[in-house]
């Protein structure tokens, strides 16, 4: 049975493989958890020329969709302009914890 056809859609893989790359670069996975998918799923999108466009875009969208949130979750801002901040540098580190 299909319940939700909200992110149902036909493309590219390296889209849908590149959010655990960012939630490993954000630490929300850790190097062996990413290591296992990666050896589970057999390609390890971090290596193909496109990923660190596609991995911009996610965090872009990441940010924008928890910043959205911060008008009824004031508790949120923090966060909102850690990542906003991390955006801006480039070389920063990402340690972003999930907008929960």
């Amino acid at each position: 049975m299909l319940l939700d056809l909200e992110r149902f859609s036909l493309g590219p893989p390296e889209w849908d493989l590149t959010v655990p790359a960012v939630y490993r670069n954000v630490g929300w996975y850790d190097d062996a958890e990413y290591a296992a998918f990666t050896d589970a799923y057999g390609l390890d999108v971090t290596g193909w020329e496109g990923f660190t466009t596609l991995a911009a875009i996610r965090e872009l969208r990441m940010t924008a969709w928890l910043a959205a949130r911060t008008g009824r979750e004031p508790r949120l801002i923090g966060e909102a302009q850690r990542r906003i901040a991390s955006l801006r540098d480039p070389t920063a580190p990402r340690r972003w914890t999930p907008g929960t």
